[in-house]
């Protein structure tokens, strides 16, 4: 099918489901199934990046229906080092524009560097960061959390990191930030109050 029928096929969901965050597990599901399905080689490559493409697409139109109200509190979303995936970062974007933030797209393989001077214009209360479940490098997860940890408390930013990957747990030995596992907990941290 077309990115038309899928974000028709979105919408619809969203109206079943009645938020956007039990859609985007459900299709957080769906995708590693999927995964799960070309690692044991059921999909080709090509198939999978077909319909990652055009739910990328789909993905990009619900979110772009989304008003976000002047003067929203933004939100900077990246992935990890290393990952080359944007899905859950469109899913996680739904949940943050349904919950009255403003997206900022950070994009893929961005230089920490590059992400604080990002955070350094002041605009963003808040850092998201995504992790596939392919990254299991924990060593180097680790490492980005504590600079982007330090980085954004210095800067008074909120620091989430999620996907599957390999992030580690907070604790005292770490700079603060929120480890999220799926779309509800995203869901809950966003209804909580904003920091100012």
């Amino acid at each position: 099918c077309d990115p038309y029928e899928i974000h028709s096929a979105l919408l619809l969901e969203r109206s079943r489901q009645g938020t956007w965050w039990r859609v985007a597990d459900q299709l957080g599901a769906l995708l590693a199934e999927l995964g799960r399905r070309w690692g044991n080689g059921a999909n080709t490559t090509v198939t999978l990046q077909m319909a990652n493409e055009r739910l990328n697409r789909g993905l990009a139109r619900c979110a772009e229906s989304l008003a976000v109200p002047l003067g929203a509190p933004a939100v900077l979303a990246a992935s990890a080092q290393g990952d080359d995936h944007r899905l859950g970062l469109q899913l996680a974007e739904l949940c943050f524009r349904e919950a009255g933030w403003s997206v900022v797209w950070g994009g893929r393989g961005l230089p920490i560097t590059e992400l604080t001077a990002c955070l350094d214009q002041g605009r963003c209360k808040m850092l998201a960061m995504s992790a596939a479940a392919e990254l299991r490098d924990g060593v180097g997860l680790r490492l980005q959390a504590e600079q982007l940890g330090r980085a954004c408390a210095q800067r008074e930013v909120r620091l989430v990191l999620g996907g599957a990957g390999a992030w580690p747990t907070p604790s005292a030995e770490l700079p603060p930030f929120a480890r999220v596992h799926d779309f509800r907990e995203l869901h809950e941290l966003l209804a909580g109050p904003v920091r100012d």
